[in-house]
């Protein structure tokens, strides 16, 4: 079960909000050219179907996050927790980063170390 059809079958107050690299978007509206994006967990080519569809029935709202942003998230979470977590997963950090007037609390599901350390470090810089 995905996290949104529990949140769906369990009433709460809870909002979700998704988020995709500026770089790279799938979901989000845009009207950009899509480039490459450190947050390579994230590129996709074609959206997929049912996603689109659970995003529209749930009204998630789907936030850019530039690159500058990912990356500072990625130092962050290494130099103030020591987490080495993908670029992939770092997004929500630097959304949440650009994003400080979200009421509180706030609660970023945070995915492996899905990276070597040293391309953890380059892309850290």
């Amino acid at each position: 079960m995905s996290l949104s059809e529990h949140l769906r079958k369990n009433s709460s107050d809870i909002r979700l909000i998704g988020c995709e690299p500026y770089n790279y978007p799938k979901y989000a509206r845009f009207d950009h050219a899509r480039s490459t994006t450190i947050a390579d967990g994230l590129i996709l080519e074609n959206p997929h179907p049912p996603v689109q569809k659970a995003i529209a029935d749930s009204g998630v709202a789907i936030s850019l996050v530039t690159e500058a942003e990912i990356r500072s998230a990625l130092r962050d979470l290494f130099e103030s927790q020591g987490l080495e977590v993908e670029p992939s997963s770092a997004i929500t950090v630097g959304f949440l980063k650009a994003n400080t007037e979200l009421d509180e609390p706030v609660c970023v599901v945070l995915t492996g170390e899905n990276i070597v350390r040293e391309d953890h470090a380059r892309l850290m810089s």
